[in-house]
């Protein structure tokens, strides 16, 4: 058999380094970088009619990035200022994230459809700028349940936020009419995109006449807001609606050929960094003046596996194709509750470990006040220099809080030090001095252990919830709710994740491979509702802190368990995928080896060797 004969390529003129074509590529090439932004660009350049919808780029564009860091700095700023300690608290954090995330997303829906580069869609982008700015500006005094709020502020906060939501809309609502014109005045004439363009336009312009009548109608002062709360987020509901139903019905309108999964998975990302930043700051408030320990260094690995468990389930099962047109919207529509979930749970173990150190660090304060007083029954002036001491240990005075609330500590100390016979026998078992924790602490270390309590809230950056409880019961009611819409948060990411996950599927089936990754997400699922109502029924035992909720918080057992969750079901997604690839390997190898007989049969030239005879 002859080798085979290599035919050498000849290199044409236009081809060669330094031609005419080369240069005259250059040249287009450089021209472009060098040629000034256009003032207005058609959205209809990018109209493909393959597909007959809109494709502008299949990756953000940086201005976009940049769009989305006014997103992450007002929802920094918001967490700075508002510390989930109590239902207010919780509801506002949750209202205000709707309000920015619907605000931002419904500007996404525009850009990754109609956005070209162009100094109008600039200008766009500084309008919407100023909104976010104006957003953070409300965010700082936002209250969903506060009524003295309301009083001292006289509206102002929900009146600068109608604004804020009105200019918005109106601003939109011109984006999309522009769209309208270049469609209806375009060569050839995109008569299609006519109503649905005129739909969105419309419902963009009722938001913002809703918004308006709502800053006519609101009074100078009120002492109740329900029907402003109420009257925002259904417009919010009718703008998703909306945009929902066209972009279903007009398929043209459709995200099928744009970056919106990528869009997705970016917040997503910045959302996993609110969490990193968190992090960073829990370190520094935990183990910044003692030193490293090994039940905070604990607590902290689990916080970044959890971090790093939760971006390989997004991630690792983001779809890269289009799937289907109603189901991508349900998809992307489904990440208000997918992100509102991740940011609860990357913040509410961040809580948790701030929780468990400051029930721990007031466990030493405890431990101290019982050794000296109950079981020793120290008297002046041997009793309050070893609280002294453990309070020391804390260095309340390297933080302008905490250091503010040491002269309270000290006076309460000096109250305790000028009364004689207080950690005596017959003090601590006489009935009338109603022991303050388990019958084992006198009242008179009341404010004591209050002002220590909120030394150590302090210190992490929190104000303590006043109230007639004891101080341990206060912070153990405060950390009760980040228990509560932690877990809550765990159960709708999981939740989120696999209606995604099957959505996501071009041809989903209950196969054995499916179900090995279905499986394990209900079984964490449940197991986290379990937790949760198992931590909520026993809330209700009562002020002593020996049930099932108390011991759980102040355990460090909460975040390792979050932990094993997650990488249970990691397991399963990866079991399922083996499992699959395995079969599609071994349907391709059965297919190559019946090729293969079939070749042989032919006696691998087409012809069967019983015909040769």
């Amino acid at each position: 058999m002859n080798p085979p004969v290599r035919v050498k390529k000849e290199r044409h003129h236009d081809d060669s380094p330094g031609s005419n074509t080369e240069h005259i590529e250059h040249a287009e090439h450089e021209h472009k970088d060098q040629s000034p932004v256009s003032w207005i660009s058609s959205p209809m350049k990018s109209w493909d009619e393959s597909s007959s919808s809109f494709s502008q780029r299949h990756e953000a564009s940086t201005i976009e990035l940049f769009f989305d860091l006014f997103f992450v700095a007002n929802l920094s700023t918001f967490t700075i200022y508002h510390a989930i300690i109590d239902r207010s608290a919780f509801w506002s954090y949750v209202g205000f994230f709707i309000i920015l995330w619907s605000t931002w997303f419904q500007i996404v829906l525009f850009d990754v459809r109609f956005a070209t580069d162009s100094v109008w869609e600039r200008g766009c982008k500084v309008v919407q700028f100023l909104v976010f700015i104006a957003i953070a500006l409300v965010g700082y005094n936002f209250k969903v349940l506060d009524n003295d709020l309301v009083q001292s502020l006289d509206n102002e906060v929900f009146r600068t936020l109608c604004w804020t939501l009105l200019l918005s809309r109106l601003w939109l609502a011109l984006q999309y009419l522009v769209v309208l014109v270049f469609a209806a005045f375009s060569r050839p004439r995109h008569s299609g995109l006519i109503l649905p363009l005129s739909l969105s336009t419309g419902t963009f312009v009722i938001a913002g006449i809703v918004y308006g009548v709502l800053v006519a109608g609101l009074p100078p002062t009120s002492t109740h807001n329900g029907d402003v709360f109420g009257t925002w987020y259904g417009v919010i509901g009718f703008e998703f609606l909306s945009t929902m139903i066209i972009s279903c019905v007009w398929r043209k309108l459709s995200f099928k050929k744009t970056h919106i999964g990528e869009r997705m998975g970016l917040l997503c990302l910045i959302i996993i960094g609110e969490g990193v930043i968190g992090l960073t700051k829990t370190v520094i408030r935990t183990m910044g003046k003692n030193g490293v320990n090994f039940d905070g260094t604990a607590q902290i690995f689990c916080i970044i596996l959890i971090l790093v468990f939760i971006w390989m389930l997004y991630f690792d099962n983001l779809p890269k194709y289009h799937f289907n047109t109603i189901k991508q919207q349900f998809y992307v529509y489904l990440h208000l509750l997918l992100h509102l979930a991740i940011l609860g749970v990357v913040e509410g173990a961040q809580h948790i470990a701030q929780a468990h150190y400051v029930l721990k660090s007031h466990g030493k304060i405890m431990d101290a006040v019982i050794n000296y007083c109950v079981k020793q029954h120290l008297d002046e002036p041997g009793l309050t220099g070893p609280l002294n001491a453990t309070i020391a240990y804390f260095k309340f005075y390297s933080s302008s809080e905490s250091n503010a609330t040491l002269p309270y500590i000290s006076l309460a100390l000096a109250k305790i030090g000028a009364s004689t016979g207080v950690c005596s026998q017959a003090n601590i078992s006489d009935p009338q001095f109603a022991p303050l924790e388990n019958e084992q602490i006198p009242l008179a270390f009341n404010d004591f252990l209050f002002y220590s309590l909120a030394a150590l809230f302090q210190s992490l950056g929190i104000a303590l919830p006043k109230g007639p409880k004891p101080p341990v019961r206060i912070a153990l009611d405060t950390w009760r709710l980040v228990y509560t819409y932690f877990w809550s948060a765990i159960i709708l990411l999981l939740g989120t994740l696999t209606i995604c996950s099957l959505l996501a599927r071009r041809n989903f089936r209950f196969d054995p491979p499916a179900l090995v990754s279905i499986i394990p997400r209900i079984a964490m699922i449940f197991f986290a509702v379990g937790v949760l109502v198992a931590g909520l029924r026993s809330s209700t035992a009562g002020w002593h802190v020996d049930t099932f909720l108390d011991h759980y918080i102040s355990g460090p057992w909460i975040l390792p368990a979050v932990t094993l969750q997650l990488w249970v079901v990691l397991l399963g997604d990866r079991l399922s995928k083996s499992w699959r690839a395995r079969r599609e390997r071994l349907k391709y190898y059965s297919v190559s080896e019946q090729n293969e007989e079939a070749r042989a049969a032919l006696g691998g030239n087409g012809v069967r060797h019983d015909d040769c005879h």
